[in-house]
């Protein structure tokens, strides 16, 4: 049986919304180890909440993290901001494409039930 779509609002229970950051910020740490393993590179995450005092870096032993931001920091500006250009710009793309598919299957269902 497929899961229900998640409604996207803050929660505003402070218990449940702790509770939920705590779930996701577990099931990000295991998503990151999955690919790390399954594409051979070297990943890191640093967490800052509200909810714990210290900064939390995943990896646990810190072997992956020194690499990647050396990675990031050897590279220069121009390439930097390149990069980023070229992240926003994909995700912009991305977007257009499903809100594309959204308004063209909206119409295929107006015409189906106009049509019936």
């Amino acid at each position: 049986m497929p899961r229900s779509k998640v409604k996207l609002a803050f929660i505003k229970d402070n218990k449940a919304r702790k509770n939920s950051f705590m779930k996701r910020k577990e099931w990000l740490k295991n998503k990151l180890k999955e690919v790390s393993i399954l594409c051979s590179i070297d990943a890191c995450v640093i967490m800052y909440s509200s909810y714990e005092p210290e900064l939390e870096v995943w990896p646990d032993d810190n072997t992956a993290f020194p690499n990647v931001l050396n990675a990031f920091l050897t590279k220069s500006p121009m390439e930097r901001r390149k990069f980023l250009l070229n992240r926003i710009t994909t995700s912009r793309k991305g977007s257009a494409r499903l809100s594309r598919r959204s308004r063209s299957r909206l119409w295929k269902t107006a015409i189906w039930q106009w049509s019936t």
